[in-house]
Order: C-alpha cells, then sequence, then structure tokens
C-alpha cells in the first residue's frame, strides 16, 4: 500500500492539531517535519503504531517527535547564526543566575552558632 505526500502530511497534521500545535496559515514547519524528519519509514512506522496501539498512544508520540524536531531545528538556527552587523544593537543573552553557595562550607560559623 502506497501514501501520497498529502496524506502523510495529513496523516501527521490530524495528531499536531490535537495539542494545538498546528497554525492553519503555515504549513512549512509540518511539511520539513513530515518530509525531512520522519521521512516514509517514520511516517508508516506511526501508521502501525496508530492501528495497533491507538491514537492517544500516536498522539503522544507525534507530539514528543515534533517537541524534538523543533528542538534540533532551534540548535541548527542557533550555530548557523549570521554575525551580526556593527550598526545593529548587540546580542544580549540572558544572563544565568549565580551559583547557589553550598551551605555546608560557606556558612560554618552559622552551623556552629546554630547548633
Amino acid at each position: 500500500m502506497s501514501f501520497s505526500k498529502d496524506q502523510h502530511h495529513t496523516f501527521i497534521t490530524q495528531y499536531l492539531r490535537v495539542y494545538g500545535l498546528v497554525p492553519s496559515e503555515s504549513q512549512g514547519p509540518v511539511n520539513k517535519f513530515v518530509d525531512s524528519y520522519l521521512r516514509h519509514d517514520g511516517v508508516f512506522l506511526l501508521r502501525l503504531i496508530a492501528s495497533n496501539a491507538g491514537d492517544l498512544i500516536t498522539t503522544d508520540l507525534v507530539y514528543h517527535l515534533w517537541q524534538q524536531f523543533l528542538q534540533e531545528e532551534a540548535a541548527k538556527a542557533e550555530t548557523l547564526r549570521l554575525p551580526r552587523s556593527e550598526k545593529e544593537a548587540p546580542l544580549r543573552l540572558p544572563h544565568a543566575p549565580p551559583p547557589i553557595d553550598d551551605v555546608d562550607t560557606n556558612n560554618f560559623d552559622e552551623k556552629q552558632r546554630l547548633t
């Protein structure tokens, strides 16, 4: 049995819609997810899972695959970012919170006072 590309996209999109993850106006990310990430074999396996395990399991599986796909795409976008021109504002990264002091070693006097 052979399925067309449109059938692949429709099959995956129905599961992404359950969580409201598919914007109706843009199918670009879904197309890339189906064509480049899942490919024919991935969609075939998801069809087998859907027919044997049901829609609930398949929905959760597609959701987690989608999240992984988005994380990988975000990581690729970060590594492929072009250098910014000098006229633009510098890129400001959020600062990490300061490390938490180890209570056992840094507050020895306080521990002695309390015991």
